[in-house]
Parts: C-alpha cells; sequence; structure tokens
C-alpha cells in the first residue's frame, strides 16, 4: 500500500483492542478561521493528555516561538479513545502530512488519508472503514476533546447482544438539557459492523442521519456536555477550554499548594511583546496562540478567578481566488476575576464599496465600520472600569497600525485605556502580559508610545523565519 496514504505505528498494540474508532480529522476549519485541530490544550501533567515522547510541556513564555509537538486540541479526542483501549484510525485531509508525521510515534494509531475530504464528513468515515478490523467500532471528530474516555467504555459495555433483525444496531449519548426537555445526540456512536455496508453507501455530505434511519439506534442518557461540544469557533473552543477544568478547588496533579491555599505551577513572569512583520507573515496566528497558551496557563495554575484576560484580534473572512482577503471581522473576548467569559464579534472591515455603513473609514483599499470599535470599547467597559485588585493582567491586541498609530482612531482610544490598565497592574506589584502585533512601518512610534508609559517592548519581527518554520510553529 502507499505510505502516503495510510502511515501505521503498532508498537505494543494489545493483541485485541475494546474496538477500533475512526476520528474524523479532515476538515479545513473554515468557520473557526484557523486550523482547529492544533489549537493549544493543556500541558501533559495537567489532564489525561498523551505521555508520547513529542508531548512536552510548553516552554516558560520567554519569547513566543513554542516546540512544534505541544499538545494540540486533536491530542486530546485521540487519546480518549486510546486511554479506554481502543486502537484509532484517524482519518485526515486538509494538511493531512502533518497529521501523519505527528501521529507517526503514537501507539495503536493508524492514519488514513482522505482525499475527498472537502466532500464531507462522511468521506473520512468511508475512508477509514476498510481498517476496521473488530465486530463493534467507534466513529468520533477530532475536534471533540471533552469526550471522556468514559463514554467508549460505557458504550461498549451497554452494546446489545445481537443485531436486530434486518436493523444494524447503533447505541451513541443522547445529550438532555433544560430539565430534560431537549435531548440532542452526541458521540462517540458505536456501530455494529454489519452497518459497514451501509455506510459505504451513504451519500456524500456532513451527516449520518439519514442513515442512521435505517439501523437499530439506542442511546444513554446524559447531562454530560462533553459528547456535543464541538469546537468550530473562539467561542466554542474557549468554552472547551473552561469546561475541563476540574470541580471544585482540588490542586491538579503536580501543583504546589502553599499553606494559605493558593496554588502555583510556574512564576509569574511580567512582559511586553510586539509582533511584527509582512501581511500574511502569521502576526494574528501567533499572537491568538500565544494568548491561548497564556489562557491555558492560567487554568491549570488555578489563577483565572483572580486575573484579567483580554483577547481583541482581527480575523480574515475567507480568501478571494486572486488570493486577497474579502474582509476582516473584529473578534475578542474577555474575562474578569471570577467573573464570566463575555464574547465580541463584528464585521470590521471591507473592500471599498462593500462596506454598507454610514460614513467609513477608507484606508488603502478597504473601509472600516467606526461602530465597530465604538461597539468593542462599549463591550469591554465592565474591563475598563474595573477598580478591584487582580492578581494578573493578560491583555493581547492585535493588527495596530496607520489607523491607530497616524490618525489616532480605530482601536486607539481602547489601547490607550487598556495600556492604562498595565501600567496600573505593574505600578501594584502585579503581573502583567501585553502583547500586541503592529505594522512594520509603525514599530517605531508604538515603541516610543510605550517607552513614554514606561515599558521597553521586545520586538519579535516573523520575516526573520521561513515559512516553513513559521508552519511547523503557529
Amino acid at each position: 500500500m502507499n505510505k502516503e496514504y495510510k502511515k501505521s505505528n503498532q508498537i505494543d498494540e494489545p493483541p485485541v483492542p475494546l474496538a477500533d474508532c475512526i476520528i474524523c480529522a479532515a476538515g479545513a476549519s473554515r468557520r473557526m478561521g484557523e486550523w482547529k485541530l492544533s489549537l493549544p490544550w493543556f500541558h501533559p501533567d495537567w489532564t489525561g493528555s498523551p505521555s508520547v515522547p513529542f508531548a512536552v510541556r510548553a516552554q516558560p513564555p520567554d519569547w513566543p516561538i513554542l516546540p512544534s509537538h505541544e499538545n494540540w486540541l486533536v491530542d486530546a479526542a485521540v487519546q480518549s479513545a486510546l486511554s479506554a483501549g481502543c486502537r484509532v484510525i484517524l482519518v485526515t485531509g486538509f494538511r493531512g502530512a502533518e497529521l501523519e508525521e505527528r501521529f507517526a510515534p503514537w501507539p495503536n494509531v493508524c492514519v488514513v488519508r482522505n482525499y475527498r475530504w472537502e466532500t464531507g464528513m462522511v468521506s473520512s468515515v468511508q475512508a477509514g472503514l476498510p481498517y476496521v478490523q473488530t465486530p463493534w467500532f467507534f466513529v468520533a471528530h477530532g475536534d471533540m476533546p471533552l469526550i471522556s474516555s468514559r463514554w467508549y467504555r460505557s458504550l461498549f459495555a451497554n452494546r446489545p447482544l445481537a443485531d436486530g433483525e434486518d436493523q444494524a444496531s447503533v447505541l451513541r449519548p443522547l445529550y438532555l438539557s433544560n430539565k430534560g426537555q431537549t435531548k440532542q445526540p452526541g458521540h462517540p456512536v458505536l456501530f455494529s459492523a454489519s452497518a459497514i455496508p451501509l455506510l459505504q453507501k451513504a451519500p456524500e455530505g456532513d451527516s449520518l442521519k439519514p442513515l442512521l434511519s435505517r439501523c437499530q439506534v439506542r442511546t444513554i442518557d446524559t447531562w454530560d456536555q462533553g459528547v456535543i461540544h464541538d469546537v468550530d469557533s473562539l467561542e466554542t473552543y474557549i468554552t472547551a477550554l473552561t469546561l475541563s477544568q476540574p470541580s471544585g478547588d482540588t490542586p491538579h496533579p503536580g501543583a504546589k499548594v502553599d499553606p494559605l491555599g493558593a496554588m502555583e505551577t510556574r512564576p509569574a513572569v511580567s512582559f511586553l511583546r510586539l509582533i511584527s512583520g509582512a501581511p500574511g507573515s502569521g502576526k494574528t496566528t501567533l499572537l491568538r496562540r500565544e494568548a491561548f497558551r497564556s489562557f491555558i496557563n492560567l487554568i491549570e495554575s488555578n489563577q483565572v478567578p483572580s486575573s484579567l484576560f483580554v483577547l481583541i484580534s482581527q480575523v480574515q473572512i475567507g480568501q478571494r481566488t486572486d488570493g486577497k482577503a474579502p474582509g476582516f471581522d473584529i473578534e475578542a473576548f474577555y474575562q474578569l476575576p471570577g467573573g464570566p467569559i463575555s464574547f465580541f464579534r463584528q464585521a470590521l472591515c471591507r473592500p471599498i464599496g462593500e462596506l454598507r455603513v454610514p460614513e467609513p473609514i477608507t484606508l488603502g483599499p478597504y473601509q472600516f465600520d467606526p461602530e465597530a470599535f465604538k461597539n468593542l470599547e462599549q463591550w469591554l467597559n465592565p474591563v475598563l472600569e474595573y477598580a478591584e485588585p487582580y492578581r494578573s493582567i493578560h491583555v493581547y491586541i492585535d493588527e495596530l497600525g496607520k489607523l491607530e498609530l497616524d490618525q489616532q482612531r480605530g482601536l486607539w482610544p481602547l489601547v490607550n485605556r487598556l495600556v492604562d490598565q498595565v501600567v496600573q497592574a505593574a505600578a501594584a506589584g502585579c503581573s502583567y502580559e501585553l502583547v500586541c502585533s503592529v505594522r512594520k512601518d509603525s514599530i517605531s512610534q508604538i515603541s516610543s508610545y510605550l517607552a513614554a508609559k514606561g515599558f521597553r517592548p521586545v520586538l519579535f519581527d516573523l520575516t526573520e523565519y521561513s515559512c516553513s518554520e513559521r508552519s511547523l510553529r503557529l
């Protein structure tokens, strides 16, 4: 068989796995705006993350370039099935070579390439079917990191003894919400091998619902949100991180507890960074991932209840055939100490002539909606007016350019207020993080502004790294 199509590592594979598990991991994450399978996930000594040779702890925040083999979101989905005793058939498509390389050292993982991945999820299930070797098998998704390994064991233990008459057997979780008034089918789904011929003939698309109507489907009721929570947006990703926190105040493994009950897993570090580079070099991706890693660190060290966290980024919406961006949205979230997480997203700019708003701001080939900046500031008022003490403050701001630094418009009024928050935190002895991405021609202006505030930022220029180096790290 062509090695490019299928790669497998069978080292130490148990002779009889619980069941095979097809995990679909082929999509391009278009709704997310970035490749969600590689989003940062928790460090391996905090949750049930994989203990494989390259799953190393992310280094302290001396600088944003981290080991390329830090924990990814897809690792959690794969590890859950492995922990239950399954053999995983991981079906890739978009950026398949990266997943094949990543999972090559993992015992009991067979990686299969789906070259028809753009036709929908059904084709990925079909690509994995020839490698199923067990009488029962699961289907799950690589973007569902909250599925517990106990679901694989529980579903397998409750499988029917035999198929129904002329019908293949299927067993899956059924999520109950609104006091049981609403029911939503969940994952993983356990199929008997007799369903394989039906699956092979299923029509292309993203749903197996038509096929399931021809099977004998049984369900197990649950209030566990993990069986329905897939990651396809900033909000669902951050929510997944917060839902994965252990309940109560029990320290996580490896945490050091002082006599007063405060937990710490790494020393507090204060820093201010500027990220720069040519258009399309990955400034936004790097800034967002640094923010995500920082938020994960706060969760792991149990500092979220005493910290202020803000991320503001500009997200490209799709890509035109000429390679140019059809526009950008502004996307953000914040969490006040001890408070709920709040999310924001609004259309920010479109090519000239395509933005239907009164008095747009024209800059280069784009027109900006001034109301987007006003609405963002109004949404952030609870942060800007917050007066209670906090242990640390973390602010990540994307894309400061001519609009801000030449015209003092756009994000500039908000930047001033957020930087003042950081100045106050530093004066009070709190740890802080301030990271901004900035156009290359505006570096000197923002550096002078920050120097007047008493900060000496460290500059990281992405143009110093080749595209291949960046793809390994972002």
